[in-house]
């Protein structure tokens, strides 16, 4: 494996591998669901999340108890514990929790907006746009 991004904190770590089609893979502490394979039991090895997204993963980043994948065409997902909103709720549509476990897409507006980079920290998430 060779990776070409990694979001990490001291609970669980993603990394996007370049071999091949771009294959993500999440492992550690999943309380929140911030690993992104659908459910919330902590893994101990690296698990395959590459069949989440739609489009290839350019880069991750983690937060505390979330994540981001920034995709190929721009396009942002987030999931895990988005009560602070750091998974920018607004724009997800019927959201009736205070975390997603499986990845879903985050929009910054109701207007298309193609995403260049991403960064995370504890509580929040930043994005810069094209």
């Amino acid at each position: 494996m060779r990776a070409i991004s990694l979001g990490f904190t001291s609970g669980h770590c993603l990394v996007v591998d370049e071999e091949g089609k771009k294959k993500v893979y999440g492992f550690g502490h999943s309380e929140k669901g911030q690993v992104g394979y659908g459910g919330t039991i902590n893994q101990y090895l690296p698990i395959d999340i590459t069949h989440q997204f739609p489009d290839e993963v350019v880069q991750i980043s983690a937060g505390a108890y979330h994540t981001l994948a920034l995709l190929a065409d721009g396009r942002l997902f987030g999931w895990g514990k988005g009560s602070r909103g750091q998974l920018g709720y607004k724009y997800i549509k019927e959201v009736n929790t205070n975390h997603l476990k499986n990845p879903a897409e985050i929009k910054i507006s109701e207007e298309p907006v193609k995403i260049a980079s991403i960064a995370s920290g504890s509580l929040y998430t930043l994005a810069q746009i094209y």
